[in-house]
């Protein structure tokens, strides 16, 4: 099968512009603006933004917002939901003695890459259905301090450093349109075993139909019927538009940055990768959870939720009981082995892959042979 792709898109337009023109993204536009986001999608010439629809708004303010006042999810959603966020006469700024909004924009953020998804990126071919792209949340443990005037590089790089990842944006897969894992339209942040994710909007609501992605599938051989010939049907996947500099697509969802770690300062939520929260909730890992204390011992960093660039190999429930006797388990699960689940821990445990000290993506181990780095 060959397949076609024609992008028939009015190059006039912009990002913001496209989502101003849907009825179903008011909310979205609102929260950029709050968050400073739209002079960063003006700075960038090629990204793709993936735009949670009104009622994905709604729906995920209504079963995430905290019970209590005071608390915050994510480090911006009260318990007041949407309704302080959206109301132009309150100043959000003003009261967070923040005029980005930072928490708000690190979310945001987790929805955009630096470069434009093609159309053969999001339908299913011959090839995987599955992809990892890179997004423009460069995680950190807390916000860092506010200078006089804006530090240098790219408007969307952390104040501060680099971030938590070794200088690399936070991950998303996407299951493609028409593929088993993706469904009809394709999904946006499914996980590791293709599950969850959010769906890619089926269009309704964009105020014009001139800005729409054909995707036009042919045969490779020509079909005749009588004297005919015959094409296969057209899909229009009215979810995307292509623009001047970059690509929009609505989704039926908002999209979760990795598991949170905790409570920090102003009962903010900290987004992260590797951490306690997936060795403590993850099914395989509950054993290890059980030996693990609150605090790591050493030689394991002293907090694996807010350790940088860290890559942790967490032996699973059966790699820690078939590894020891039953007398050394007594003693690993007694108080005194602490230090012993120490040891036994840190030799997977990496603070940094490579020469450059990266996250240990899976990714990564593909440019390692017979224990020698070629790490660029």
């Amino acid at each position: 099968m060959d397949c076609r792709l024609t992008i028939s898109a009015s190059f006039s337009e912009t990002i913001v512009s496209t989502l101003s023109k849907s009825d179903q993204h008011t909310t979205f536009i609102r929260l950029l603006q709050r968050s400073k986001c739209i002079p960063l999608l003006a700075h960038i010439n090629t990204s793709t933004v993936f735009a949670p629809t009104d009622k994905a708004w709604a729906e995920w303010a209504e079963t995430h917002r905290p019970d209590k006042e005071g608390e915050l999810v994510n480090g911006w959603l009260a318990h007041t939901g949407l309704e302080t966020w959206l109301d132009p006469t309150i100043d959000m700024e003003t009261e967070a003695f923040d005029n980005q909004n930072w928490a708000l924009r690190q979310h945001l953020l987790y929805h955009m890459l630096n470069y434009t998804l093609s159309p053969e990126d999001l339908v299913a071919g011959n090839g995987t259905n599955i992809t990892t792209e890179t997004t423009l949340l460069f995680p950190m443990a807390e916000e860092p301090e506010h200078t006089p005037t804006p530090p240098p590089g790219p408007p969307w790089l952390p104040r501060g450093g680099e971030g938590m990842l070794s200088g690399h944006g936070q991950r998303l897969r996407i299951a493609r349109g028409g593929s088993e894992v993706g469904g009809d339209t394709g999904k946006i942040g499914i996980d590791w075993m293709g599950r969850e994710g959010v769906t890619i909007w089926d269009g309704s609501g964009w105020k014009e139909d001139g800005n729409s992605s054909l995707i036009d599938t042919l045969s490779k051989g020509k079909k005749q019927k009588g004297d005919k010939e015959e094409k296969e049907p057209e899909v229009i996947v009215k979810g995307m538009r292509w623009v001047r500099n970059g690509l929009v697509i609505g989704v039926e969802g908002v999209l979760e940055p990795p598991p949170s770690i905790g409570k920090y300062p102003y009962l903010r939520e900290v987004n992260l990768t590797v951490s306690d929260e997936i060795i403590r909730t993850h099914p395989s890992l509950s054993y290890l959870a059980k030996l693990l204390p609150e605090n790591a011992p050493d030689p394991l960093p002293s907090d694996l939720s807010t350790s940088p660039h860290l890559t942790v190999f967490a032996p699973s429930n059966d790699a820690l009981k078939n590894a020891f006797d039953e007398t050394e388990i007594r003693y690993l699960e007694s108080d005194y082995g602490v230090e012993a689940i120490g040891r036994i821990l840190a030799g997977g445990v990496v603070t940094g892959v490579g020469k450059r000290e990266k996250v240990g993506w899976r990714d990564t181990w593909n440019k390692t042979h017979l224990g020698r780095e070629s790490f660029s």
